[in-house]
């Protein structure tokens, strides 16, 4: 696998954090978006480790607070699991040193903190896909209603819709839109008669 950019990696890693996330043990409730992730991370580890944070600041008590396998993130602790995500990303060559090894443990748990901190503070958060945003912004449940609708009415509705929520970055309406338009194409082959087996 080619190494990635740092910019890759950067992504790669707290994309991992927040699928790591997990709120069932805090709340019944689901976290669905980004958002919500990271204000779960944020307030839950503000939270449990303030006297760390004020005592040895955030980098220290993210990193103990990491260490310590908290329930409420799960990322993987053991030397070899971390071996293995690290040749995952292409940060780890499959074939490689004890050196090169050493290096990566000896990195991992600073590492992730600070990529855990980057997020709490906002900083290069991961893209949403448009699917995710799509699904998110849009009552999805209602809008296959709307799969019946002419093109160009649907995509004056979409972009309406989008008016009231912010884009992340990379996302345009026009993006957005066409996404949309592709799924109702997808959605009304998959329910076109003759892909459904007759009746007997």
């Amino acid at each position: 696998m080619k190494k990635p950019t740092s910019h890759q990696l950067d992504q790669l890693a707290k994309r991992y954090i927040l699928d790591a996330i997990d709120s069932t043990s805090y709340q019944e409730e689901p976290l669905t978006t980004t958002e919500e992730k990271i204000q779960f991370l944020k307030d839950t580890f503000t939270k449990e480790m303030a006297w760390s944070i004020e005592r040895y600041g955030t980098m220290r008590a993210m990193i103990d607070w990491l260490q310590g396998l908290p329930s409420s993130i799960s990322i993987v602790f053991y030397n070899s699991d971390i071996l293995d995500l690290a040749v995952k990303w292409g940060a780890l060559p499959e074939v490689h040193t004890d050196q090169q090894a050493n290096k990566i443990l000896e990195n991992y748990w600073n590492f992730m903190a600070n990529k855990g901190l980057q997020l709490t503070n906002g900083y290069h958060v991961p893209l949403v896909t448009i699917e995710e945003y799509a699904k998110e912004v849009l009552d999805w449940t209602y809008f296959q209603e709307w799969f019946a609708l002419e093109p160009v009415t649907q995509k004056n509705a979409v972009e309406s819709i989008i008016d009231d929520f912010p884009l992340p970055k990379g996302l345009t309406k026009k993006k957005v839109a066409q996404w949309v338009a592709e799924e109702v194409v997808r959605f009304n082959k998959l329910n076109e008669p003759e892909n459904h087996l007759p009746s007997e």
